[in-house]
């Protein structure tokens, strides 16, 4: 199952995380035909760079979507290069490339009835334009960040 990150989420209040859990990251944004992030996005990848700094021994898939409107092929290759944008982002903020793997999947994963053919509103293809995460593998460390009441009192956690 795929579970949405809302804004209101921290990551001590989410279920725990197991490997093969799919996130979809809200507020990912593109311009259309492109593959360069748009500046809103940082918010939402700033919780994942967040998330991989809590644990550091964390390997994740992006997984990019797009919606079936253009070229299967095309679509396929824009969204690859958009997992790799968002691959870039997240190594530009220190995260160690080997823990990180892209994959575009085009429009062969969609979440509706949107297919290439099927008359769909603006709004269904625009649910199957996505960015998700997938936990590959989880690790046995977790870094507890510091309180805003300690903000020198971090540890770290190690479970097996």
């Amino acid at each position: 199952t795929t579970e949405a990150i809302s804004p209101t989420d921290t990551w001590s209040t989410r279920p725990k995380l197991e490997t093969g859990q799919v996130f979809r990251l809200e507020n990912i944004y593109f311009d259309f035909d492109q593959a360069a992030l748009k500046p809103e996005s940082r918010v939402e990848l700033d919780k994942l760079v967040s998330l991989m700094q809590q644990y550091p021994e964390m390997k994740i898939t992006i997984l990019s979507h797009t919606d079936a409107r253009g070229a299967a092929t095309y679509n396929f290759d824009l969204s690859q290069r958009r997992a790799e944008a968002v691959i870039y982002y997240l190594v530009t903020h220190r995260i160690d490339r080997q823990r990180l793997r892209a994959r575009g999947y085009g429009e062969y994963r969609p979440v509706n009835r949107c297919q290439e053919g099927v008359d769909c509103s603006d709004t269904e293809h625009a649910r199957n334009r996505r960015t998700e995460f997938q936990v590959d593998e989880l690790g046995s460390t977790m870094v507890v960040p510091p309180s805003p009441t300690s903000p020198d009192a971090s540890w770290t956690w190690r479970h097996n």
